[in-house]
């Protein structure tokens, strides 16, 4: 009877740590991500416009 009453604030310790966590965790996270992706996308412009710039130069000096 003792233990039962030690364990449960235990077990709601355990489940609160876990909740809180994440969402500490996920702000970071999807800004990280955000970022990564607006890198990707800007590098992504940046390849396909000197891409076609390039493209369209070899086409006038050929």
């Amino acid at each position: 009877g003792v233990a039962e009453p030690e364990e449960e604030p235990n077990l709601r310790i355990e489940m609160r740590d876990p909740v809180t966590l994440p969402d500490d965790e996920l702000q970071p996270g999807i800004n990280l991500r955000t970022v990564v992706r607006i890198a990707e996308l800007f590098l992504i412009v940046v390849a396909l416009s000197t891409g076609l710039a390039a493209f369209f130069l070899y086409r006038k000096y050929k």
